[in-house]
């Protein structure tokens, strides 16, 4: 199936080079690298010539991408849009391998709801790497018509069904991942949710802290799962 859409639009050369395994392990590194330094710089310079107070308790996330609170603010919207834009060759290629392994695997059990989990692990990941990218290029500075703020719940909300979906997937089938990484997925994405809907229900405010949490909670676990696979080089 997505070969074929690859072939039929002309990006199958394209596509398979994206998704060689060397060059997603490359673009990925040099992705989560560049993320650490613009990000932690970010910060620094905050801290150092910006906003002195600056603190997950009391600011959001995203004000690191506010030239009243950064010196440099364009080094946080740098930070997301590399994340978001670096992150798609992974995503591609996790898709590509869970394609093959149901097309060639007659024998796996329950094939539909392997191939749901598959299919919606990779749309919501496609979701969250633009989110991620809408959060840089429409920072708080730059939000027309809340831009900002729709690219960051779409972000978020990506990643987590990504961490339910591919959780479930992780548990469920063998895909020679360890299943804590299925449980930690699971976890934290659940833990996210049930925190906001109780919030919601109940009308509670959410302060900065939960941000951080919820998006270093899920980024930190999509690292972990990304890594795991490119270190040991496995195919699923």
């Amino acid at each position: 199936m997505t070969q074929q859409i690859f072939k039929n639009q002309g990006f199958e050369v394209l596509f398979t080079r994206i998704t060689n395994f060397r060059f997603v392990k490359i673009i990925t590194s040099l992705g989560l690298t560049s993320y650490i330094i613009l990000l932690f710089s970010s910060i620094f310079l905050t801290r150092l010539f910006g906003y002195h107070s600056f603190s997950p308790i009391t600011n959001l996330i995203s004000d690191l991408g506010k030239l009243n609170v950064n010196p440099a603010p364009y080094l946080f919207d740098t930070a997301c849009i590399i994340s978001g834009l670096f992150s798609f060759p992974f995503t591609l290629y996790s898709f590509k391998n869970y394609y093959f392994r149901y097309k060639f695997n007659r024998d796996i059990e329950d094939p539909r709801l392997f191939s749901a989990l598959s299919i919606g692990s990779f749309f919501s990941g496609l979701v969250g790497h633009i989110g991620t990218i809408g959060v840089g290029i429409f920072s708080l500075d730059r939000d027309i018509y809340n831009l900002h703020w729709i690219s960051a719940g779409i972000s978020i909300v990506g990643y987590i069904i990504v961490g339910i979906l591919m959780g479930s997937l992780i548990l469920k089938y063998d895909l020679g991942l360890p299943k804590k990484i299925g449980i930690s997925g699971l976890a934290i994405s659940s833990t996210i949710s049930i925190i906001f809907l109780t919030a919601v229900i109940f009308q509670l405010e959410l302060g900065a802290l939960f941000e951080w949490f919820a998006i270093y909670g899920l980024t930190i676990w999509l690292w972990y799962f990304t890594f795991y696979v490119l270190i040991r080089g496995i195919r699923f």
